[in-house]
């Protein structure tokens, strides 16, 4: 065989084996996934579109730490496409917000998320999340003992201020009064320096 020969063989079979691989890898991978917005009506593209808009908003809200913010951005969202995705975020905001009545809320859109996704990969975790938020809301309604209120302390100052002014006073020297000086009514306190 000669040299010319050689090298066409190495070349028709080098061309197959791409061509085998490149058919074999669309069959196995399939065609090229269709944009899945594509079915959607023009409405439908719409409401998406919103979504992602108030949905991007919320996110650099919510990393500029304005949570009440952030979560009105995801109920836009959410009105615009009702995914339960964006109550979890909702929830998320209120989490992070304290105080009771926010804990309140976020163990709602918790529960919202949980009712409308019960198949959730995050199931257990929002379950775990909405049992600390219960524990954390019992311990704030729970009264604060006397020893944790402001008047107790306040108390506890005017105590000691007063009891202070007491024992300075009363535990003072006696002061005399000289009778003839030019300030009769004068007090003068004794000097505790030895005389000579």
């Amino acid at each position: 065989m000669a040299l010319n020969e050689i090298t066409t063989m190495i070349r028709t079979l080098l061309s197959s084996a791409l061509l085998l691989c490149f058919f074999g890898h669309l069959a196995v991978a399939g065609p090229p996934a269709a944009d899945p917005t594509t079915k959607l009506s023009a409405a439908q593209k719409q409401a998406v579109q919103k979504a992602k808009t108030y949905n991007a908003v919320a996110k650099k809200l919510f990393s500029l730490r304005l949570f009440n913010d952030a979560a009105e951005q995801y109920k836009k969202a959410y009105q615009a496409l009702p995914k339960p995705i964006f109550l979890f975020n909702i929830a998320q905001c209120y989490k992070r917000m304290s105080r009771t009545r926010n804990l309140e809320r976020a163990v709602f859109f918790f529960e919202s998320y949980l009712r409308n996704e019960p198949d959730s990969p995050f199931a257990d975790r929002v379950t775990g999340e909405i049992d600390k938020l219960r524990k954390d809301l019992a311990r704030a309604r729970a009264p604060k003992p006397f020893y944790r209120k402001w008047w107790f302390w306040t108390a506890v100052g005017a105590a000691a201020a007063g009891l202070t002014v007491g024992l300075t006073v009363g535990l003072a020297p006696e002061a005399k009064f000289y009778e003839g000086t030019a300030n009769p009514g004068v007090a003068t306190i004794p000097d505790p320096r030895p005389s000579k």
